[in-house]
């Protein structure tokens, strides 16, 4: 099995879009059919946006204002190697 991978675009009409050099290269096999894994991107949607903006509300009102010196302590207990 090939794996091919691109980021592709959801047409107004629900069509996805395909990029021309993938296209040339499908155009390769003698397949018919194709098996399509859908990941989306929530960062670029709205709702991606308001759940990063309440981790880093969330975050500033820990109460932890050193998390990125001392993450090694909160998360595993333990001092960063030095």
């Amino acid at each position: 099995m090939r794996i091919i991978e691109y980021i592709g675009e959801i047409l107004p009409d629900g069509h996805l879009s395909i990029p021309d050099e993938i296209r040339k290269e499908l155009e390769s096999y003698k397949a018919n059919s194709l098996k399509v894994t859908i990941s989306v991107d929530l960062i670029n949607t709205k709702e991606g946006w308001e759940a990063l903006i309440q981790l880093i509300e969330n975050a500033e009102n820990s109460g932890f204002l050193d998390v990125s010196e001392k993450h090694d302590e909160y998360l595993y207990g333990k001092a960063k190697c030095e």
